[in-house]
């Protein structure tokens, strides 16, 4: 199976090294035990690292599978665990409210960028895109149709993680705008997108169910994401 750094340009163990880390004054590990201690939390940097990580090892697959193995049954159990890691994350992002900008950035291989973070979450969003791009590629109609609703749910709860991570890190809403419209990334290694275009592609796919995600997004703190998804698509 190709390594995950050949489909989206990033290699699980080295995102923070090509995304951009800063070195940190202590060692990564004594910074995190120490913040960890302090709040009883994870800082927001390790939090999005572990469920982007999560969320490759269950969509990849999906992503990589065929009409041989893709069946309803196994999409829906994919989607409920996609959905379990992104609610265990965002209850985890809720406890390190407390922790200062910086704070929220160190990871264990250093400090974060803003840009390494925003990079992170669009990687998150490209990795679930890419899932249910493939699965309206090889199911039929009828199996789709049963799956919209489902999908729906789980976009909706991956922007409001993003929701969620804007209102910790300030600074991160006008990065995450930028690389948001500028990431791409390769499906099947094969085929490149812009995260903007596979987004509407999905739209297009899934229907009207996802009229409430754009709502979502309009009304939340990734307002201006919104606009621009609305604007553009």
């Amino acid at each position: 199976m190709p390594s995950f750094a050949k489909i989206f340009g990033f290699a699980a163990a080295g995102l923070a090294a090509i995304a951009g880390v800063s070195a940190a004054p202590t060692s990564p590990n004594m910074a995190l035990r120490s913040l960890e201690q302090r709040c009883g939390c994870e800082t927001v940097a390790t939090t999005v690292t572990n469920v982007v990580v999560d969320v490759e090892a269950l969509a990849l697959p999906i992503i990589y599978g065929t009409s041989a193995n893709i069946t309803v049954d196994v999409v829906t159990g994919v989607i409920a665990d996609i959905k379990a890691k992104v609610e265990v994350a965002i209850t985890g992002l809720e406890a390190s409210a407390e922790l200062s900008v910086e704070e929220t950035l160190v990871s264990v291989s250093g400090t974060l960028t803003l840009t390494a973070l925003a990079n992170l979450l669009c990687q998150l969003v490209a990795l679930v895109l890419a899932l249910v791009k493939i699965v309206f590629g090889i199911l039929g109609k009828a199996d789709c149709e049963v799956l919209k609703p489902l999908i729906a749910e789980l976009l909706t709860l991956v922007f409001h993680l993003l929701q969620v991570v804007v209102g910790l890190v300030d600074g991160l809403l006008g990065e995450l705008v930028t690389v948001l419209l500028a990431f791409t990334f390769e499906i099947v290694g094969v085929v490149s997108f812009t995260l903007i275009n596979v987004l509407g592609a999905v739209i297009g796919l899934v229907g009207c169910i996802l009229n409430d995600l754009l709502g979502f997004l309009g009304q939340a703190v990734l307002g201006p994401v919104g606009g621009l998804l609305n604007a553009i698509l």
